[in-house]
């Protein structure tokens, strides 16, 4: 005796009651929809050379026909290489759907754009780290010198505060950390009614 089940089929156990019982599951398809859309200008910074294009939003024409009908009719998957459009074959789609040599040439500088964007995104990232740690040593080194005495007055301030405030009762004060121009407090709250 084996436990294998046919395709299709699946076996569910109630462990409360102790039964067991088969269930056939089973998926089909019968009818595929396939629709058409426009090339058009697009703005895909992949493309080196000559103007990318894309696919509309809105569909032009629609076809249903049965799974079997498309599956004897499909033509055979293409790989990478044969995906791939030459900047000529894309010129003369776009030009046989009537885009006008401005348009084309629209398409192929908004590309170039977004590709020098990208380029100077990615190199300046590495620079980022040392940015960041830059504008934190000035910021330490400004709140240590020159804005000294506005976080003094600012520490006096929050004391007032805090000790006129019932719900609040200070722990600790003036835990300065000059590197993010915070004053941290550690704050315990007290129930009301004590």
């Amino acid at each position: 005796m084996t436990n294998e089940l046919p395709i299709g089929e699946s076996k569910t156990t109630d462990e409360t009651m102790g039964n067991s019982s088969e269930k056939k599951t089973a998926v089909s398809f019968s009818n595929i929809q396939i629709r058409e859309y426009p090339i058009i200008v697009g703005d895909n910074p992949a493309i080196m050379t000559g103007t990318p294009i894309t696919i509309d939003w809105e569909h032009v024409e629609e076809f249903d026909c049965s799974i079997d009908d498309y599956e004897q009719a499909k033509p055979k998957p293409r790989n990478m290489l044969e995906l791939r459009l030459p900047a000529r074959n894309r010129d003369e789609i776009l030009k046989s759907q009537g885009f006008s040599l401005k348009d084309r040439q629209v398409g192929k500088k908004a590309a170039n754009t977004t590709r020098r964007q990208r380029r100077r995104t990615s190199e300046t990232m590495n620079l980022s780290i040392v940015q960041e740690s830059i504008e934190k040593a000035k910021r330490a080194a400004l709140n240590a010198t020159i804005y000294r005495s506005r976080k003094q007055k600012e520490r006096e301030f929050l004391k007032e505060f805090i000790s006129k405030s019932p719900s609040v009762k200070p722990k600790t004060i003036a835990s300065t950390d000059f590197t993010n121009d915070t004053v941290d407090f550690t704050t315990e709250t007290v129930p009301e009614g004590s």
